[in-house]
């Protein structure tokens, strides 16, 4: 059956921050370029990665007495040895250090004009090309200081710096590899190895080169991080939990370790020890917006819903001038699914109209939850309309096209809902879940063969999937095919659990193979179960739909009578479904013919 119940309406859609992890360069050689990067993994699993921009000069304002010092010094080495290249590249690196990029380009240029393989010049401008944008002038510069000294592991490095950003990794790879065999305790090459075999989706290569980084930088918690976000893109996230845990230790105000640990945490359930780990951090860092969004996730997931709502309303109100329409609308969204789990679902609803109204193309969530929200207070045709106006937003939407098929299919517009499914089944999108209902809808529009080979198609791309096995089970039966619906049924896993859907098409199968008792009484069970989740219309379905199907059996056999008495029992049914009442009136005209 094809309904819309209460599970399915409670399955809210939190609005998630795209999976993505922060990766700090853990070198602490000014000569070569910082390699910070932000891995996103996409839908597909696959890691999209972004290399942050290059700080052309890095200095703090306890230091800026010292590089001043340091500038007059050199300056005036400069003054006594004009022609002396060593002179000017330190120089250069001096005004380099205090933020002077035009002038220390200027110096540098001139030291490698008097000495063109003078080796601090030629890196220090490589790595001030490559901070300003200038990739194509680094790459040069590098290339060339490699014609010269082609042995230089930091060349090799600074080469791969820019390789990588340029998306040429295999070619990185193969310079990041010259490096580290020049130099094996070059712990800096190790990791942009690392980095490249991220980029190329190859954790097993990451974390090999991750973890000799970190036996040769025993005490960085840059690299112990990096170990950390390979291992959870690799799933394994107790060892995730584990590095991220040294990483912290290491470095016990890295907010990314934080967040990043806590999410780990949270994918084993430990919602109180993310919650501890991240209120903890919020207590000497009240301003991070980011760890207080993921803290308010922590609480949404051990069900402590007033508290994630503080969490997320607090960032709003400390985000005012930081925050984006899109982080805006995300926050209310969340804020919504704590109503939700309270039922408030009228204080939902207006949190879900101000996230579509302030941000009506980021995300599919705020209608999606808005439908649902009026789904469950009676007012279906509302969602409907909620779902159409998303459609026009995210045309290509699965997850809105696929409620929007429940929601038509509920209401018994099954024709409607065939539309939605097939758009996405020529999209190549359906869901094991959506080649189920797709078969149900054609089943009750009287398409059985086209009902057929849609749920056969999905067996063959989904073999496991209950939903699938279940209506395809129902299918062959209602067309006599016994023994193949039986070996279909028991083709499903043995340790999933029965549904109230496969327990009442078992009994069709007792039915079918003339076990009447049986077949009772599974029907009977499968009515029980809806009854006891609460499912009150499931139960009604459940039982209109064993009273037909036995009133089926015994007109077949002549037994008129047990017939009638099925069919009245039947129509009795509260909750009617448009397609069972047909078939029992059917029935009953048949008798009286």
């Amino acid at each position: 059956m094809n309904t819309t119940s209460n599970s399915e309406l409670e399955d809210f859609e939190r609005s998630k921050v795209p999976e993505s992890f922060e990766i700090s360069s853990p070198s602490n050689n000014s000569l070569l370029p910082f390699t910070n990067a932000s891995l996103t993994r996409r839908e597909d699993r696959s890691v999209e990665i972004d290399w942050a921009k290059l700080d052309s000069a890095s200095s703090t304002a306890s230091s800026e007495k010292v590089l001043t010092e340091m500038e007059k010094s050199v300056r005036r080495n400069t003054m006594r040895f004009p022609k002396s290249a060593r002179a000017h590249a330190n120089l250069g690196v001096a005004l380099l250090k205090s933020g002077q990029t035009k002038e220390a380009f200027e110096e540098l240029t001139t030291a490698l004009e008097i000495d063109p393989e003078n080796y601090l010049a030629s890196l220090t401008l490589a790595r001030l090309h490559l901070a300003e944008g200038r990739i194509k002038d680094a790459e040069d510069v590098y290339r060339k200081l490699l014609q010269f000294r082609p042995q230089d592991a930091a060349a090799e490095v600074g080469l791969s710096s820019v390789l990588i950003r340029t998306k040429r990794h295999d070619e990185a790879y193969l310079h990041l590899s010259n490096a580290v065999r020049i130099d094996k305790h070059d712990s800096f090459a190790r990791f942009l190895l690392g980095l490249v075999c991220l980029q190329k989706a190859d954790l097993r290569c990451a974390l090999n080169e991750f973890r000799a980084a970190s036996n040769l930088d025993l005490r960085n918690p840059d690299i112990y991080h990096a170990i950390g976000v390979a291992y959870t893109l690799q799933g394994e996230h107790l060892r995730a939990e584990k590095a991220f845990k040294t990483a912290l230790a290491l470095a016990p105000d890295s907010s990314v370790t934080v967040i990043n640990l806590a999410r780990t945490l949270l994918e084993f359930k430990k919602a109180d020890q993310a919650i501890n780990i991240l209120q903890g951090y919020l207590d000497t860092h009240p301003d991070d917006l980011g760890v207080r969004d993921q803290l308010g996730f922590a609480y949404l997931q051990a069900q402590r819903y007033s508290a994630a709502r503080f969490q997320l309303l607090h960032i709003l109100e400390m985000g005012q001038e930081k925050l984006s329409p899109t982080e805006i609308g995300r926050h209310r969204t969340n804020i919504a699914v704590t109503y939700m789990h309270e039922r408030a679902f009228k204080k939902a609803e207006g949190e879900l109209k101000s996230a579509i109204e302030v941000s009506p193309n980021a995300s599919h969530i705020p209608y999606d939850n808005l439908a649902r929200v009026y789904a469950f207070t009676d007012r279906m045709q509302t969602a409907i309309s909620v779902l159409l106006a998303a459609v026009q937003h995210f045309p290509n939407n699965r997850e809105i096209r696929s409620l929007l098929s429940i929601f038509y299919a509920d209401q018994e517009y099954f024709w409607e809902a065939i539309r939605e499914l097939e758009y996405l089944k020529a999209k190549g999108m359906l869901s094991d879940e959506n080649y189920a209902c797709l078969g149900d809808d054609y089943l009750e529009v009287g398409e059985a063969q086209k009902a057929l080979e849609v749920l056969m198609e999905g067996y063959s791309k989904f073999p496991k999937s209950m939903a699938i096995i279940n209506n395809l089970a129902y299918c062959l039966l209602g067309d006599g095919k016994t023994s193949q619906a039986r070996e279909v049924l028991e083709s499903r896993p043995p340790k999933e659990e029965k549904s109230v859907e496969m327990t009442a098409t078992l009994g069709l199968l007792h039915l079918s193979e003339g076990d009447y008792d049986g077949a009772r009484r599974l029907y009977k069970q499968a009515e029980n179960m809806a009854k006891k989740s609460s499912r009150k219309e499931l139960a009604r379905r459940a039982r209109q739909k064993m009273h037909l199907e036995l009133a089926r059996y015994h007109v077949e056999r002549g037994e008129y009578d047990m017939g009638l008495r099925e069919i009245r029992a039947g129509l009795q049914e509260k909750l009617e479904r448009r397609s069972f009442v047909k078939g029992l009136e059917a029935l009953a005209a048949s008798i009286k013919a």
